[in-house]
């Protein structure tokens, strides 16, 4: 897994969220369920974006808690049988989205520390 250190504000997810809780939102295709996904992967998983979403538009601070860290989610898209090799598009979207509502949590909890005394005597 690539790991990116830019911090994507909250409105920069919303596009690609929306889009994919538009994919998640129709039944699973023939492909998709041979590459592993169920209704109850695409509902549970729905369910999670569509809760991202919503908290992603309340303005209050986001929590750690919130938005696990992407192997959460790939640890239960592994659980569901919709792994590595299953060549689901849906999956990597699901996972970069992850990753991104985590950047959103780590760019927000960076911005919210105080800043030290030697940095802001420069």
């Amino acid at each position: 897994m690539r790991r990116r250190t830019d911090f994507p504000a909250r409105s920069d997810v919303l596009p690609k969220l929306d889009a994919l809780i538009h994919a998640l939102s129709r039944p699973v295709t023939r492909q998709e369920r041979r590459a592993g996904w169920s209704e109850e992967s695409r509902v549970t998983m729905l369910e999670y974006f569509t809760g991202a979403k919503t908290r992603l538009l309340d303005p209050r601070p986001l929590q750690p808690e919130e938005f696990p860290p992407e192997w959460v989610a790939l640890r239960g898209l592994d659980a569901w049988g919709i792994d590595i090799g299953s060549e689901s598009a849906l999956r990597e979207r699901a996972l970069d989205i992850a990753g991104d509502l985590r950047r959103v949590l780590a760019g927000e909890l960076r911005r919210a520390r105080p800043e030290s005394p030697a940095a802001s005597s420069s």
